[in-house]
């Protein structure tokens, strides 16, 4: 028994919930919880995929024989309330819209020799694409936070009142950049630790985007980042092969004096099948 349950992964263990009423963890809410597609359907390729956690998924002696969570309908969290579902499906389409005419340019841009320099201009409804970003960033962990109210520290309070309210998020910059892999990621709540300075860093990706909150001017991100400005008419994405080793940030691979902590449940790896 030992032996057949340590091929089993720990995602198992973070998936359900016992019935009855449990913690929104955008509203806050005591309420029946939803399933939420994260990344949502209509901005993903991806259907049939296996969850893990990130760490056990990047320990290649273990990701080849380790049994996950598997979804026919593409990774899904039951942490949010149907009202919540329903306010993020407000702005999946703006975020569905973007992922789109990004896929169309990228793969003009890898299959033409007219292109001149790696940057693009996306056009979109940023604050719309943000408030589906973060409310899918917030929904993304285990169901273990769903059994007590949300944090509201000053790193999430901020942002489910984003999420909520929309506005313009004054005590957070978010970041993007090109993620060229199949695997989306998640994670949640990570301590990155780089030259001195030191950040709390969470990070949403599925190709083509990778997107990161971190609280005002204390940003830990890839070189080739771009921000993104809520009062913009659009993201720029930065399609330099250079920046392909730094996609899967905050697992890259740590260089130099670098360090990251996370708690497992929090980052969760999606591979399609």
């Amino acid at each position: 028994m030992g032996k057949i349950s340590s091929r089993i992964s720990e995602r198992n263990k973070h998936v359900k919930l016992n019935g009855g009423k449990s913690y929104c963890l955008i509203c806050g809410r005591l309420d029946k919880l939803s399933v939420n597609h994260v990344p949502p359907r209509c901005a993903t390729l991806l259907r049939d995929i296996e969850q893990f956690h990130a760490a056990e998924w990047f320990d290649i002696d273990v990701n080849e024989t380790l049994k996950g969570v598997r979804s026919k309908t593409g990774s899904s969290f039951k942490t949010i309330c149907r009202g919540c579902n329903s306010l993020l499906g407000q702005f999946d389409s703006e975020l569905g819209a973007l992922c789109e005419t990004a896929r169309n340019r990228i793969y003009s841009y890898f299959n033409s020799f007219s292109s001149i320099g790696t940057a693009l201009f996306l056009k979109c409804d940023v604050t719309a694409v943000m408030r589906s970003v973060v409310g899918h960033m917030i929904s993304a962990t285990s169901t273990d936070e769903c059994l007590r109210s949300p944090n509201d520290g000053p790193y999430w309070k901020p942002l489910r009142d984003f999420v909520l309210n929309g506005g313009v998020c004054e005590t957070h910059d978010f970041y993007c950049w090109f993620y060229p892999y199949r695997q989306s990621l998640s994670a949640k709540n990570v301590s990155f630790f780089n030259d001195g300075h030191i950040a709390l860093v969470t990070v949403l990706s599925f190709y083509p985007f990778s997107f990161l909150a971190v609280q005002r001017d204390q940003g830990i991100y890839p070189y080739h980042a771009q921000r993104i400005s809520l009062t913009s008419e659009g993201v720029s994405l930065d399609l330099t092969s250079a920046g392909f080793r730094y996609a899967r940030f905050p697992f890259h691979g740590l260089e130099g004096n670098q360090m990251q902590a996370h708690h497992n449940s929090h980052c969760i790896v999606s591979i399609p099948k």
